[in-house]
C-alpha cells in the first residue's frame, strides 16, 4: 500500500468517526419552564391547617422527592395557592410529572399545570 493510499484511508476513517460522533452527540432537547399551581380542592377541610388536611403528608413527601431529584426549581405560597416552578421537555411531560400526587386525586388540592416564563432569573 502506498503512502497516498494509507493517507486517504486514514482521512476516510477520521471523517467516518466524526460523522458517527456527530450523530450520537446531538444536543439534548431544551427544557421549558412550567408552573404547577395548587389551590384548595373540594375536600379541603376549612378550619384545619394545611398539615392537618387529608393526604397532606403524601403531598409533602411527593413534592420533596421532586425537589430532591432536581425537578422543582422554586416554590411560593400566596394566600390559598402554591406555585411550584419547574422545567420539563413539554407540557405533556410536565403534567405527567405531577400526576402521581395523591392529594389531587383525593381532591384535597386542585392542580393546574401551565407554561411559565421566569423573567427575573436568579432573583429568588
Amino acid at each position: 500500500m502506498t503512502k497516498t493510499s494509507s493517507f486517504l484511508i486514514a482521512i476516510l476513517l477520521l471523517a467516518l468517526s466524526q460523522s458517527l460522533l456527530a450523530q450520537n452527540s446531538s444536543d439534548p432537547e431544551p427544557l421549558l419552564e412550567f408552573a404547577a399551581v395548587y389551590s384548595n380542592g373540594e375536600k379541603w377541610e376549612a378550619g384545619k391547617t394545611p398539615a392537618e388536611q387529608p393526604y397532606f403528608m403524601d403531598h409533602s413527601a411527593f413534592l420533596f422527592r421532586l425537589k430532591q431529584s432536581g425537578v422543582i426549581t422554586a416554590g411560593i405560597k400566596i394566600a390559598d395557592k402554591s406555585i411550584i416552578l419547574f422545567k420539563a421537555k413539554s407540557l405533556e411531560e410536565a403534567k405527567k410529572l405531577f400526576a402521581p400526587d395523591v392529594s389531587v386525586d383525593e381532591k384535597t388540592y386542585k392542580l393546574e399545570v401551565q407554561p411559565a416564563t421566569v423573567f427575573y432569573k436568579g432573583c429568588i
